[in-house]
């Protein structure tokens, strides 16, 4: 079937030359118009619900505050997870969504089912924390600022009011996360020998503060002609106005605040504490918006500093933690590979042709293919990304593929004596047909596979979308600017032979296979199943690691340490550390927020971020300087260590859920001491929560009723004379232009605290005072440090670096230990982080094999009119996974995203050569042709294109694999990939596909006469 499409584009050139100049102009606008980042930006939808319940026991927190919240939200629809944690009188329940929902949505409703159960809670329950979180885990930039002059308290406001604000400022920063630092509070220290002699107790004094330092609107109020708003403001103006505030403390009785305790202007009891090099310091995590370019927001950034840093000469900033370094070497490295890409299919071309017009006629299909595709790109939100730019790099030799054919053929007329335009104006309608088809073949595997769900799926859609998307374009070009080219600026060439020693070669192994056609196809056979065996040994993996010159540790201390305790571990972790001469930086963060439980304010964990020097002074990666590292760091006391990628998860990860928590913990303790015994894991660590001392305060029915002193009324005594009340409960005065919180509360005797407590006073109903242990007693009890949940059940996860092993196999090896062989009933075993990526890579994988092929099928049904034929273009997916799977064994590569990437490319590419075959079959047999006379005739018009377009596309993704530079780990399984399954396609199709086509038209011609047969 022919398509007069070129013919037409060739009498019509002026047409073809405007269009084609309006999209190179709107391309190149829309290019530069890209935002640049690192990879795709993935947004997972999540909502959290924080709440404070201050005091309480892990214990009584799950089973009053957190497992309602998770019964209440759990018919939500879309929910992927729904994970909780309890720690230090907090209850964090993490929602997450599947990728797509709404999160406005799923945010309003999450609030209103929360909102239905505050009215179920007591008073002490604080308001709960609900947002959205949609940002990335990863900061863009983190820097860490010190000063010889200045103390931390100063240093921290200089970076507050100067810097934090102009930051903020700058296009694309989504928020500023503040690590470490001091931040000022009132502190009011009651002295307990006064309140006794006073008869006046703690929390009856914050109540009068805050009733004095409230504001309150009045309404509206009319003065002569003008209405005017109407307010009482409280305010003190000052520390010392506020120590003046007279206190009521009977009847008519009232003394200053001053005359109680001490009032000073200091700063809130310190929950976190930074430190670069050994040395304090204040830290800033900078984030990005989802639309941002990196490399923008980043130059921006740091010419804020700058200018801020000219105000503050005595202020050292250091950027401790970035991206932008390997966004950067990514997009200049994957730009190289591209163009290096364009050259090498250019001198294939020309090694072919010889003739140095037609290889530059070929050569332009590339970019003009590729500068179009940026429209549709910058139209969809897309980024210069590694996975978008590694798609244009390795689609390069693909663009060129088309216009490959159309020339060659061209070029084959010219060589028989036509002149340029007849020959042109011929030969590329005769090969129309095969064009659209092998294009239409690339884009049918793309599109649906661009439209997977789930987190894998986001790093499909912008290489899917933009292979089908320049390969629409390269269509195109090949169909009307190519043949126009060639018929307008070809030179005739002279008559020469068709073909050389290489195709009479051919020639004989084609007709000994056809001759021999069962032997060859069990040859075949045999080939596909030796390949399918190498799916039993190949390592899976999700993500190929990149040595970013950084790592990031967390480390972990008792449940019941201090911050001075959890400082000194981390100083002797960071001396360590700095005595490597591979190690350029060390920056601590204390208390900050968790990277597994989100909770900030645990004084007995860090994070560490470890930065080295460049790769190029280094003789060891940054995988093995941390196991290195991790291993050493063993011999510090009391101190759990363990490595966080740069997402803030573990090598390796296993949940386990059960509703028995006792049998749930002696699993993961079973479970734990077996995965130790194992070479492939180390730091093997699991969740078990560590008992914890509570002290318990317990009224006395009869003594607390007869005096009217209630639960709560002792709770909430004990919570203001301790710590002044929560934060929601802290009263606030303007001070400076800034809001300062006023923390009332009792000073608590360190050699006496317990004999102190038992004297606290306490009001009556009477407004009486009387001492604690008159209404309550006092023991001391033990509970869970730490519970953490997983979809409505008490869980515990077990984490491992691995030693050397993929990701497939770490998780073969334990579904093979006797503990989880004999699981327990009750407990159940789910993946989580990395793991749970894999299984959703391949299952993801499996449906968009399955769904490529059928539309690949469907797209040669409809352009070849026939049934069984496409079958027999089909054949070369299995030839074509035999070669990918087989170099990625031979080059030591994982299964891995890019390489399931890779393959999945391969399914649309790869039909090229048995379209060009099977086009060329019916095109001769409809000329009259016998089976075998039209096979070989056909074979002979269309091996020399085939083998042109292959090694164009090997010669384009060649760069991938041998450039250096950032983003190598990611490109190179999926080239190896590539360039093993287009070899042996390449290679076996030439062979294969005449057989099938053979065995396909035999059935064919049965099943015709059989209809015949029943007809007649």
């Amino acid at each position: 079937m022919k398509l007069k499409l070129s013919s037409w584009a060739i009498a019509n050139p002026l047409l073809i030359a405007l269009a084609t100049f309006i999209l190179l102009v709107w391309g190149a606008d829309c290019f530069h118009r890209l935002p640049v980042n690192g990879m795709p930006t993935v947004r997972i939808p999540v909502v959290s619900v924080s709440i404070a319940l201050p005091g309480a026991s892990s214990s009584t927190i799950e089973r009053q505050v957190t497992i309602p919240v998770e019964n209440a939200v759990a018919n939500i629809p879309n929910i992927k997870h729904v994970t909780s944690y309890i720690e230090n009188g907090v209850s964090v329940t993490q929602i997450e969504f599947r990728y797509g929902t709404n999160i406005r949505t799923v945010l309003s409703l999450v609030r209103e089912k929360v909102a239905s159960l505050r009215r179920q809670w007591s008073s002490d329950v604080g308001e709960p924390l609900i947002q959205q979180s949609e940002d990335d885990n990863t900061p863009l930039m983190t820097y860490a600022f010190q000063s010889g002059t200045l103390s931390l308290p100063s240093l921290t406001q200089q970076v507050d009011k100067g810097l934090v604000s102009a930051l903020m400022a700058v296009e694309g920063v989504e928020k500023i996360e503040r690590q470490g630092g001091y931040d000022r509070e009132i502190h009011i220290e009651l002295l307990p020998e006064k309140l006794y002699a006073l008869g006046v107790s703690a929390a009856t004094v914050n109540k009068q503060i805050q009733a004095y330092i409230a504001q309150a609107p009045a309404g509206q109020f009319s003065l002569g002609s003008k209405q005017t708003s109407l307010r009482v403001q409280g305010d003190p103006q000052s520390v010392d106005a506020l120590a003046h505030l007279e206190i009521a403390v009977g009847e008519h009785r009232y003394v200053t605040l001053s005359s109680l305790g001490n009032l000073l202007d200091t700063f809130k009891p310190a929950q976190q504490l930074t430190r670069l090099n050994r040395q304090p310091a204040i830290g800033i995590a900078i984030y990005r918006t989802a639309k941002a370019d990196e490399l923008k927001v980043a130059e921006a950034i740091e010419q804020a500093i700058q200018r801020w840093q000219q105000t503050q000469p005595h202020i050292q900033a250091d950027r401790v933690q970035t991206q932008i370094d390997f966004t950067k070497k990514t997009y200049f490295s994957a730009m190289m590979s591209f163009l290096e890409g364009v050259l090498l299919a250019g001198l294939v071309v020309y090694a072919f042709l010889r003739s140095t017009r037609a290889t530059l006629i070929a050569a332009i299909a590339i970019p003009l293919s590729v500068i179009p595709t940026f429209i549709v790109m910058h139209w969809l939100g897309f980024s210069l990304n590694l996975v978008s730019m590694l798609a244009l790099s390795l689609v390069s030799g693909v663009l060129v593929d088309d216009a490959i054919v159309e020339i060659e053929n061209i070029i084959r007329h010219m060589e028989t004596g036509q002149a340029p335009y007849p020959a042109a104006m011929r030969a590329a309608d005769e090969i129309g047909l095969a064009v659209i088809a092998t294009s239409f073949a690339i884009i049918a595997v793309f599109v649906p596979v661009s439209f997977m769900g789930g987190l894998v799926g986001q790093y499909f859609i912008q290489f899917g979308i933009t292979v089908a998307t320049a390969t629409f374009f390269s269509l195109l070009v090949a169909r009307f600017i190519t043949p126009v080219m060639a018929a307008y600026f070809l030179k005739s060439t002279p008559p020469v032979a068709q073909q050389g020693r290489w195709y009479h070669f051919y020639q004989g192994w084609l007709e000994q296979s056809l001759k021999h056609r069962r032997i060859s196809l069990l040859l075949v056979g045999l080939l596909l199943l030796l390949s399918a065996s190498l799916l039993l040994i190949l390592p899976a993996d999700f993500m190929p690691q990149e040595d970013k010159a950084f790592f990031m540790l967390q480390v972990e201390l008792p449940a019941e340490a201090q911050l001075k305790q959890t400082d000194a571990a981390i100083e002797q972790v960071t001396e360590a550390l700095l005595s490597k001469p591979e190690v350029s930086s060390v920056y601590s963060w204390i208390g900050g927020r968790d990277a597994e439980t989100m909770v900030a304010g645990q004084v007995n964990r860090a994070t560490m971020i470890v930065k080295l020097v460049a790769r190029s002074q280094r003789n060891i990666g940054v995988d093995q300087f941390k196991l290195q590292a991790l291993y050493e760091l063993r011999r510090v006391p009391n101190v759990r260590l363990s490595a966080l990628n740069e997402n803030g998860s573990k090598a390796f990860g296993l949940v386990l859920t059960g509703h028995d928590s006792q049998r749930l913990y002696r699993t993961a303790l079973a479970l734990e001491h077996d995965m130790r015994k194992l070479p492939a894991f180390s730091n093997v660590l699991s969740t078990v929560p560590a008992m914890k001392s509570n002290l318990v305060v317990t009224p006395k029915p009869h003594e607390a009723a007869r005096l009217g002193v209630t639960t709560s009324a002792i709770a909430e005594e004990l919570q203001i004379a301790l710590k002044g009340g929560s934060e929601e409960q802290l009263a606030h005065v303007l001070l400076d232009n800034q809001s300062v919180p006023v923390r009332c509360a009792v000073r608590v005797p360190e050699q006496s605290a317990l004999a102190f407590l038992r004297q606290l006073p306490v009001t009556t109903n009477t407004q009486q005072i009387v001492a604690l242990d008159a209404v309550a007693n006092l023991s001391l009890m033990h509970d869970y440090a730490s519970i953490t949940r997983y979809d409505r059940m008490p869980q515990i996860v077990i984490s491992a670096d691995l030693n050397g092993i993929s990701l497939g196999d770490a998780m073969q090896t334990v579904l093979q230990l006797p503990t989880l062989q004999q699981l327990p009933a009750g407990i159940s075993l789910s993946e989580t982080g990395d793991s749970e990526m894999l299984s959703e890579m391949f299952s993801t994988f499996s449906m968009a094999m399955l769904s490529g092929l059928f539309l690949v099928w469907m797209v040669l049904v409809l352009l070849f009119r026939k049934l069984l034929q496409p079958f027999t273009i089909m054949m070369a997916l299995p030839l074509s996974i035999c070669g990918a799977l087989l170099a990625l064994a031979l080059t030591h590569q994982a299964l891995s995203l890019p390489a399931v990437i890779g393959i999945l490319m391969l399914m649309g590419i790869v039909g090229k050569n048995g379209i060009l075959i099977v086009d060329a079959i019916i095109e001769c047999r409809s000329a009259g042709l016998s089976r075998v006379e039209a096979i070989i005739a056909a074979c002979q018009q269309r091996s020399r294109p085939i083998i042109m377009t292959t090694i164009a596309m090997i010669a384009g993704m060649l760069p991938v694999i041998i450039g250096a530079g950032a983003g190598t780990g990611f490109r190179t399984p999926m080239a190896y990939a590539l360039i093993g399954g287009l070899v042996t396609s390449t290679l076996l199709s030439l062979i294969v596909v005449p057989l099938i086509y053979t065995l396909m038209d035999d059935l064919e011609q049965r099943v015709k006469s059989r209809l015949n047969t029943a007809h007649e």
